[in-house]
């Protein structure tokens, strides 16, 4: 884990605004991607994310949302201020219009972007998204609680990620993106 966590850092960049500090990775080259990611990572789930759904021609921007990573979370933070961080990175990296991609947890934040900046976002894509809060009174999913305590520990985090990467290997030589452009 100690090894994982200094790839991180080392992959990654610190933006410190007024709206927080923003770490954040900029890779490949093409039209500009601003990936958000879910509640499971930070600015390297993102990157899965992008790699996964559009491949290796875009110039991918990967944030870690508000408290993941090395992201600060300000005392004001609200999603509205979590927007307005992610324009100021994109006026920093001199980048004018973004296509914008909410996976999970990253929905709202992906949404307030293009609703309150539309002149910045070439497209909005929701995958998997958050679209809406919880209901007074709503309560988590038991999963939800399995997801927090898989989290917590970076032994059970590990073991989980060693069952799923052997799970997820492909008969054959098959990749998903082969398979996808079949």
């Amino acid at each position: 884990m100690t090894e994982a966590e200094k790839q991180l850092i080392a992959n990654s960049t610190i933006l410190k605004t007024e709206y927080g500090d923003i770490e954040y990775t900029v890779e490949g080259e093409g039209k500009p991607v601003l990936l958000l990611h879910g509640a499971g990572g930070g600015y390297d789930q993102g990157l899965w994310v992008g790699k996964v759904f559009f491949g290796d021609d875009y110039k991918f921007i990967s944030v870690s949302r508000y408290g993941y990573l090395r992201s600060s979370i300000p005392d004001n933070a609200s999603i509205e201020l979590q927007a307005t961080a992610y324009k100021n990175l994109l006026d920093n990296l001199s980048i004018d219009k973004v296509i914008v991609v909410g996976a999970s947890a990253g929905g709202p934040s992906a949404t307030q972007f293009a609703n309150d900046y539309p002149d910045r976002c070439s497209a909005l894509i929701l995958i998997s998204a958050v679209s809406m809060g919880p209901a007074p009174g709503d309560q988590d999913p038991f999963y939800v609680s399995i997801i927090h305590i898989i989290q917590q520990s970076d032994y059970v985090y590990w073991l989980f990620t060693r069952f799923f990467s052997t799970c997820n290997s492909e008969p054959d030589g098959y990749s998903n993106r082969s398979i996808r452009n079949i």
